[in-house]
C-alpha cells in the first residue's frame, strides 16, 4: 500500500536523567524537505538525525522537533557560566556608554539569559543513542499513520479507477454502433444534396473518416494506464511521481477521446473520465 505524505507522531520517553520528546509532522511536498527545531544538546547530531529520517521517509515537507528536559541535580547547586556572564555585563556597559542613559538591569534578567546558568546535570554517555532511538520510534509511529492514510487514499482512488474502467469498456462495446450511426447520418446528408455523387468516392471518404474517428487505441491505452495505476498503488516502492505521470497520460487519452467523439455518449464519456482523473490526481498529490 502507498504511504501518504501527511502524518503526525509524537513520542515522549522518561529516562533516569530526564525526559526527551520527539515530534514529527509531515505534509505533501515535491521532494523531501526537513526542518529542525532541536534542543541545544541535540544539535550536534543533526546530521545523524537527518540521515535516519532519510532512510525511512522519501518525500514530504517534514518538521522535526526534539526537546530535552534534564533532571535537576540533587545537591541544589546552581552553576553560573562566569565567562559568558562577564561578556553580557560588558556588553550592557557598552550600551550604557553609547546611550548615555543608565540601563538598570536586575540580576534575574542576566540569569534568565540562555547559557548563563549551566546545566546542573551531566549528559549521560547514552544520550545520543537515546535520542536516535527515540527518533526511530517516532518515525515508526509516523509511518504507521502515513500508511493508514495511504490505504484510505488507495481505496478512494480504486473506486475512481473502477468507474473509469467501466466507462472505457462501455465505449469499446458500443463504438461500432456509434460509428454506424455516424456514417448513416453522413450518407443521409449527402443523399439530400441536389447533385450527383460518385458512390465509390463517397465510400472512400467515409472509410477515411472512420479511420480518423477510430478511438480503439485511445481506449486500449486508457485501460492499460488504469492497470498501471493499480500496479503502482500496490508497489512497495514510492510511487507518487509515477502516479503523477500516469495521471497526465490518462488525461491525454481522455482529451483525445473527446476530440474524436462522433456521438454524444462519447463526448459525455470523455468529460466523465476527465472528472474522475482529476479526482484521482488530487489524491495522488498526497502519495509519497
Amino acid at each position: 500500500m502507498p504511504y501518504s505524505m501527511t502524518g503526525f507522531a509524537q513520542v515522549i520517553q522518561s529516562k533516569p536523567w530526564g525526559e526527551i520528546s520527539c515530534e514529527l509532522r509531515s505534509v505533501n511536498h515535491r521532494y523531501l524537505d526537513i526542518s529542525f527545531k532541536l534542543a541545544r544538546d541535540v544539535r550536534v547530531i543533526e546530521t545523524d538525525i537527518r540521515q535516519t529520517i532519510k532512510t525511512q521517509v522519501n518525500r514530504g515537507k517534514l518538521d522535526c522537533v526534539i526537546s530535552v528536559n534534564l533532571s535537576e541535580s540533587s545537591d541544589g547547586v546552581v552553576e553560573i557560566n562566569h565567562e559568558y556572564l562577564g561578556a553580557l555585563l560588558a556588553a550592557n556597559g557598552e550600551v550604557f556608554q553609547k546611550m548615555g542613559v543608565a540601563a538598570e538591569e536586575k540580576a534575574s534578567t542576566f540569569l534568565a539569559w540562555p547559557g548563563v546558568i549551566a546545566q546542573n546535570s551531566q549528559l549521560p554517555e547514552s544520550f545520543n543513542a537515546d535520542i536516535l532511538s527515540l527518533l526511530s520510534e517516532t518515525i515508526e509511529q509516523l509511518q504507521i499513520r502515513r500508511l493508514k492514510e495511504g490505504d484510505s487514499l488507495a481505496k478512494i482512488m480504486g473506486e475512481r479507477l473502477s468507474a473509469m474502467e467501466i466507462i472505457a469498456k462501455d465505449c469499446q462495446a458500443n463504438y461500432s454502433e456509434y460509428l454506424e450511426l455516424h456514417l448513416n447520418k453522413l450518407r443521409d446528408k449527402v443523399s439530400q444534396l441536389k447533385t450527383d455523387v460518385d458512390e465509390s468516392r463517397l465510400e472512400q471518404e467515409l472509410v477515411i473518416l472512420s479511420q480518423k474517428a477510430d478511438i480503439s487505441e485511445e481506449l486500449d491505452r486508457l485501460i492499460i494506464h488504469i492497470k498501471s495505476v493499480r500496479k503502482a498503488l500496490k508497489s512497495e516502492k514510492p510511487s507518487g511521481r509515477r502516479l503523477d505521470f500516469l495521471m497526465q497520460e490518462l488525461n491525454r487519452e481522455a482529451n483525445t477521446l473527446g476530440s474524436k467523439a462522433i456521438h454524444l455518449e462519447l463526448s459525455q464519456a470523455s468529460v466523465e473520465l476527465k472528472v474522475l482523473i482529476e479526482q484521482v490526481r488530487e489524491q495522488v498529490q498526497n502519495i509519497e
